[in-house]
């Protein structure tokens, strides 16, 4: 049911232009960056050796996530990208099964 509602939601959202926070133009391209064991400690870190912050850090819109696996807390490589190419939550050690 989660997969289905997901899917449905990802259909009706996905056609809607995206358009820069600063005015109504249309954006031409959205990265998607996926830092693969990379918490808010490893992004703060450079910050506080260097006294200035990432480039990443700057980006006039970002977001961060909270993930986790189906069975622990912390998601391993192939569980987050179960669920990134799937929309579904696996367990750690797991790719593509539900």
């Amino acid at each position: 049911m989660k997969k289905l509602l997901f899917w449905l939601l990802f259909l009706v959202v996905s056609p809607l232009p995206v358009f820069a926070q600063a005015g109504d133009l249309p954006v031409k391209y959205v990265f998607l960056l996926i830092g693969d064991g990379l918490g808010n400690a490893q992004r703060r870190l450079p910050e506080l050796a260097t006294g200035e912050s990432l480039l990443m850090n700057r980006l006039p819109v970002n977001a961060a996530t909270q993930t986790e696996a189906a069975n622990h807390a912390i998601t391993d490589s192939a569980a987050a990208g179960t669920a990134l190419a799937a929309g579904i939550k696996t367990n750690n050690g797991a790719v593509g099964l539900d």
